[in-house]
């Protein structure tokens, strides 16, 4: 799964590496959590790629209450069938900007942070899913979750799962409406693990509420 994400892109980056030309307003975290406003990127009517904030928790169109019950992600394996996920799949996919993210490895003293990047340092783009939701009152919520899929051989050192990152070639056909549901399906599948690198950190990171550059910096064993 992926619980904690780090976007600290400026408005300009996400510009030139999007190729959109308006990004609202956002606030940077080292510390994305469930439950607040990020940006994605979706295609607009005209299928030019824009730039929208989302509140990340999937919450389907058809729910009564708007309550969000474990949509932060959506499995791979299961994104074509089940409920929440296969219409957004269909014809709501995004991309989610970031920087890295964090995953937690269990050890016999309680759980250890880790740090998630490319080894590049450039921006990573989750592949992702979106909804719209009308409340009883007409309020118009946007929401998200990140598709994951099995970990590579680096994740799988700390987890069985990892969000699923897209690599710049295949941005264009993800967000394609053309784009055949088994080819999307097909591009769920763990990112190189020789890409990627990954290094413990702080576990204040576990805390949602605490912030900061110190948050993704490396510690010793």
């Amino acid at each position: 799964m992926c619980g904690r994400y780090v976007n600290i892109l400026t408005s300009d980056e996400i510009r030139k590496v999007f190729g959109i030309e308006h990004v609202p307003e956002f606030q940077a975290k080292f510390n994305q959590s469930p439950g607040s406003k990020s940006p994605i990127i979706q295609l607009d009517e005209n299928g030019e790629r824009k730039c929208t904030l989302m509140v990340w928790g999937l919450i389907p169109f058809w729910s009564k209450d708007g309550k969000v019950k474990f949509t932060n992600n959506a499995r791979s394996e299961t994104i074509r069938k089940t409920a929440s996920y296969r219409e957004p799949f269909k014809s709501r996919r995004c991309l989610i900007p970031v920087n890295g993210f964090y995953e937690w490895q269990k050890t016999a003293t309680g759980k250890q942070p880790y740090y998630i990047t490319l080894q590049s340092g450039g921006v990573m783009a989750f592949a992702g899913i979106f909804d719209r939701w009308k409340s009883p009152a007409g309020e118009i919520v946007e929401s998200f979750a990140i598709a994951t899929c099995d970990p590579n051989v680096m994740m799988a050192r700390v987890h069985d799962r990892m969000p699923m990152i897209l690599d710049e070639t295949q941005w264009d056909e993800w967000l394609s409406l053309t784009t055949s549901l088994d080819r999307a399906e097909s591009m769920l599948v763990p990112y190189d693990a020789d890409l990627m690198r990954m290094q413990k950190v702080s576990t204040r990171v576990g805390n949602s509420r605490n912030e900061g550059p110190d948050l993704i910096q490396p510690i010793n064993d």
